[in-house]
C-alpha cells in the first residue's frame, strides 16, 4: 500500500542500522553468538530462577554475555540499570 511506503522505508533504516551496530560489537568484542531464544534456570539461594533471554554471546576469556533485547524506549528502566539496581540484569 502507497500510504506505508514512509513508515516501511523507516523500520528498514531502523532494522539496517541495529543490525550494523549488532555486528559492530560482536566484531569489536570478539563475540560469537551461542544461540537465541535460550532457556536460563538456576537458584538463587533457596529461590528457583528461570527466564529466556534473547541471546546469549560468548566472550573472550570463558565470558558470557547475556542480551535482552528492548525495541520501545524505557526511561525508568535505563534510570534502573544506570543507577545499578535493575533486578532483571543482576539475576542475569
Amino acid at each position: 500500500m502507497p500510504e506505508w511506503r514512509v513508515e516501511r522505508a523507516n523500520l528498514q533504516k531502523e532494522i539496517v542500522l541495529a543490525a550494523t551496530r549488532w555486528s559492530e560489537f560482536l566484531q569489536h568484542t570478539g563475540g560469537r553468538v551461542l544461540g537465541n531464544e535460550v532457556k536460563l534456570a538456576g537458584r538463587l539461594d533457596d529461590l528457583p530462577l528461570h527466564g529466556l533471554t534473547d541471546t546469549l554471546v560468548a566472550l573472550p576469556g570463558g565470558r558470557i554475555y547475556v542480551v535482552d533485547f528492548k525495541k520501545s524506549k524505557s526511561d525508568k528502566r535505563r534510570k534502573r540499570m544506570e543507577k545499578g539496581y535493575d533486578s532483571q540484569a543482576t539475576l542475569y
